[in-house]
């Protein structure tokens, strides 16, 4: 214990005087008995006891009195968290700081980090000498800041000062993993720190595993829990990345947003609101219960070119990192769409030419009676495609090489040289859409154009066209669509049980399509009420291609007239839209590595990476699957980053262009569920742990860990206790013994007054 007013402890002897004043008041009196007053005396001797008692009780009481006095005065303090920093000499103590996002989160205007930093600096300042100190700060990726220092003052309080939070989770199993090997330098146990707000998905990872498995043999192990005490109200927008599609400036796009209520209390009349480049593009009202999560669509139309920056947002509270939501746009312009028609000459039915149908669908307003949602999604087109229809032996490389999407409508005669131009404007990025009619023969198609020359197990797409199936003439012939993947980006804005879209669409005669056991990089987006594939996608190099079991005319199938037709051509073409020559993630989660991408023809490509605080990072490309790859990893801070590349060498020919990308909080983090003592020892089977609860909680209570606090309202509590107690005693004892000696005087005296004047003169009493 320590004193404010140390000093002030030399008036403690003067608490002797009560005790020495009531030694020197209590002489001792000479009696000689009378046989006569024998018995009556022998009653004064039993109350001169007690009251001989009650007066060392009170001179006690006024000993204690002075005591609690000079202690008030002194003012002592003592400090909270003491046992928790106790331990034998030169011991390796190693510190654990949580630096997850969730620490950000505040009670009473503090942050968790804070409460964290201060107990860090407590277990420093309880050091002895000979102790060895290790910091490590655990984020996405384990950090150690500096490894086994002893008492340097400066350089451990500069480093815990300048601790921040990261925007990822927690990586314990990495911070145990280093703390064995700094255990394994150092030959002896440790003593681990690990100050944390007690996440419960902190510790997924280390879940059902013993401790002794990832803590070196002998280790102690303390947790000191600096959260809030108590699980956060917290709602969370967790979004989606946009669509992994092309936005074309004039296509509209469907932003898809989640929010989570974790708090466990009901969450009503909640407002999300959507934001690009600073200006609401929308705005909902939601209401949750404990534990759900909502999911909501927002149409957005780009109307500018270029990386466009977005978020959604909730209203702010108590760890507000999680409110909101960023992603960037890369917009590009008009969509070049070359739509390749069998040869006019051909012709027999111009109303039966699927070019007719698909042209329309692309080019044309919206025809009467269509889904709203469907009107919403084809506004602008005519801004947004560039559609370019040409003859099937017009079809050569040079057509292709400024095309985003080929759309083969019927085509029969594909050659092996035009075969190969799709086949290479495919896997440098190009779309393909297929559409093959009564002039197609499987044949051809699976020969010229599926087959790749001396790799028949790469394919452009890993199917047969097989021979047609089903009699227009014959109603009772045709087929469904039934299965259908509604979790495609294409096809999930037709998921509507109550209209039924695409389920009423008829197919009266149709191609069999025949894809192997293992089809790698292929997926069906519907079949037939069969089972048989109807429409199937695959990815070939950079581009995708995709094959349809019907043609786009009304002699097979119904489609062309129906509403979803419009709505489906446009979501294939923004689907298979060539990437652009610089690519990105739109969103990139906290601690995983953002990939950026450029085209062949910006070698050799370099940049670099400017964060939200201005901060740059070179970037490093490699040569890998047919374009410049390189992954930033610094992705530990929230916000919008900006990549700056350039292609090519020096001169007025070198290109340059933009990428941006936006990191989010791990979606783990805003879950504050925590856990208990008893919790980790049964997922850790752990003996030598233990929880300290050092809360926001706990320390409004008792002082933050380490903290001085001090004890003087106690003492002056115990001080009045004292007056009060002596007090009574000294009034009520001494009454009580006053009226015993008067009544015995009284009786002496009556019975003979020689002897009373001989007790009270304090002679000898003369006997009879």
């Amino acid at each position: 214990m320590a004193f404010v007013n140390p000093w002030l402890l030399l008036a403690l002897p003067a608490a002797v005087l009560p005790l020495l004043l009531h030694l020197w008041m209590s002489r001792r009196v000479r009696l000689v008995e009378l046989s006569t007053f024998r018995f009556l005396f022998d009653t004064y001797v039993q109350q001169r006891r007690r009251l001989r008692f009650l007066e060392a009780v009170v001179a006690a009481l006024r000993t204690l009195f002075l005591l609690a006095l000079v202690m008030v005065v002194a003012r002592p303090v003592v400090k909270h968290w003491s046992a928790l920093f106790g331990g034998d000499l030169g011991r390796e103590i190693v510190v654990l700081v949580d630096c997850s996002a969730s620490m950000r989160a505040h009670t009473d205007g503090v942050p968790s980090l804070e409460r964290a930093k201060s107990a860090a600096r407590a277990i420093f300042e309880q050091m002895a000498r000979g102790d060895r100190l290790t910091l490590v700060r655990v984020a996405g990726q384990p950090e150690q800041l500096f490894s086994r220092f002893s008492l340097d003052t400066n350089k451990i309080m500069q480093q815990i000062d300048n601790i921040e939070a990261a925007a990822s989770r927690t990586n314990l199993l990495g911070a145990f993993n280093l703390v064995a090997r700094e255990a394994a330098l150092a030959k002896r146990p440790p003593l681990v720190y690990f100050l944390t707000d007690c996440q419960a998905t902190a510790w997924r990872d280390l879940r059902d595993q013993a401790l002794a498995n990832v803590l070196p043999h002998a280790a102690r192990l303390v947790v000191v829990n600096v959260g809030a005490g108590a699980n956060l109200d917290n709602q969370a927008v967790l979004g989606d990345a946009p669509p992994d599609y092309a936005a074309i400036r004039g296509l509209p796009l469907i932003l898809h947003v989640r929010v989570a209520n974790y708090a466990p209390t009901p969450t009503s009349n909640l407002l999300l609101s959507a934001f690009i480049e600073e200006k609401e593009i929308g705005r909902l009202r939601l209401n949750l219960e404990p534990g759900q999560t909502a999911e909501r669509e927002i149409v957005y139309l780009p109307q500018q070119e270029g990386v466009l920056k977005g978020r959604f947002e909730l209203p702010p509270d108590r760890f507000p990192d999680d409110d909101t939501f960023l992603f960037t746009l890369e917009v590009a312009p008009q969509l070049k769409v070359l739509l390749v028609r069998p040869n006019p000459a051909d012709a027999t039915d111009p109303y039966q030419d699927e070019a007719l149908y698909l042209r329309t669908a692309l080019a044309a307003p919206l025809r009467d009676g269509a889904e709203p949602r469907a009107a919403a999604l084809e506004s602008g087109l005519l801004q947004s495609l560039e559609v370019i229809e040409i003859a099937e032996p017009d079809l050569n490389a040079e057509q292709l090489e400024h095309a985003g999407v080929v759309i083969l409508a019927n085509c029969a005669k594909i050659n092996n040289d035009q075969g190969a131009a799709l086949r290479a404007f495919v896997r440098q990025g190009g779309g393909l859409l297929i559409f093959p009619g009564d002039r197609v023969k499987g044949a051809t198609y699976n020969e010229r154009l599926f087959a790749v020359p001396k790799r028949p197990d790469a394919p452009l797409i890993p199917l047969r066209l097989g021979e047609p199936e089903g009699d227009p003439e014959q109603p009772d012939t045709f087929e469904r669509l039934s299965a259908i993947d509604f979790n495609h980006p294409v096809m999930s804005v037709f998921e509507d049980p109550d209209a039924q879209f695409l389920r009423t669409v008829q197919i009266f005669r149709r191609f069999a399509l025949e894809l192997p056991r293992r089809a790698g990089g292929a997926s069906v987006l519907a079949c037939f009420g069969g089972g048989a594939p109807a429409l199937v996608e695959s990815r070939f190099g950079d581009g995708m291609a995709v094959a349809a079991a019907f043609p786009a005319n009304t002699r097979w199938t119904n489609l062309p007239m129906k509403p979803e037709f419009v709505p489906l051509i446009l979501r294939l073409v923004g689907r298979l839209a060539r990437r652009p020559e610089l690519g990105g993630p739109s969103v990139v989660a906290a601690g995983r590595p953002a990939r950026i991408a450029a085209d062949p023809s910006w070698a050799p490509a370099k940049g670099t990476v400017v964060d939200g605080i201005g901060r740059e990072t070179p970037l490093e490309f490699q040569w890998s699957g047919g374009r410049w790859l390189s992954a930033f990893e610094g992705t530990n801070r929230k916000g919008y980053y900006m990549a700056e590349i350039t292609g090519g060498e020096e001169g007025p020919e070198q290109r340059t262009g933009r990428v941006g990308f936006a990191v989010n909080l791990a979606h783990d983090e805003s879950d504050f569920h925590t856990v208990g003592e008893n919790q980790l020892r049964d997922w850790l089977d752990a003996s030598d742990l233990s929880v300290v609860d050092a809360s926001a909680q706990v320390q409004h209570l008792e002082g933050a860990v380490g903290a001085t606090h001090e004890v003087w309202r106690p003492l002056i509590y115990l001080t009045f206790f004292i007056i009060g107690a002596e007090f009574l005693l000294s009034t009520s004892s001494g009454r009580r013994n006053a009226i015993t000696r008067q009544s015995v005087a009284e009786w002496i005296r009556a019975a003979n007054p020689a002897a009373w004047v001989v007790r009270m003169t304090g002679g000898t009493e003369p006997t009879e």
